[in-house]
């Protein structure tokens, strides 16, 4: 993902996919080691609680079928996060395969700062890339 002009790159050292609610995908991806615990991470969640997630495209703010879609990044010491409950935010994660072993597609956005304070930043040419 590209953000503020830098491109990072963040492995996939601790990945889940996670069915918690019904119709849900939520994607964690981090640097577990102990050096990666202060780069910035990523949390790509779809959710679409009237239909089973399938390829496309979800949008933030969605309609009823992707509301609770959202991207949140953290970059030391603020998260940031794009959802239909945050003013200002926006974003869509493209999903262009999906099964039992793999998720893979992009995603662009608008995230904003959960304290409520400094700059948004514009998220760029996000790739999803996951085996499992």
């Amino acid at each position: 993902v590209t953000t503020g002009g830098v491109t990072y790159t963040i492995p996939m050292r601790n990945v889940q996919i996670v069915s918690t609610m019904t119709n849900s995908i939520i994607l964690n991806v981090q640097d577990t080691t102990p050096s990666g615990f202060n780069k910035p991470y990523m949390v790509i969640e779809v959710n679409s609680p009237s239909t089973a997630i399938t390829t496309g495209t979800y949008a933030i703010p969605g309609n009823a079928a992707d509301a609770h879609t959202d991207i949140k990044f953290f970059k030391t010491p603020t998260l940031y996060d794009a959802s239909s409950t945050i003013s200002g935010s926006v974003g869509t994660i493209n999903i262009t395969s999906l099964s039992t072993t793999t998720f893979k597609g992009t995603f662009s956005g608008t995230v904003v700062p959960q304290t409520s304070s400094g700059a948004s930043l514009v998220l760029t040419n996000g790739v999803i890339n996951c085996s499992y």
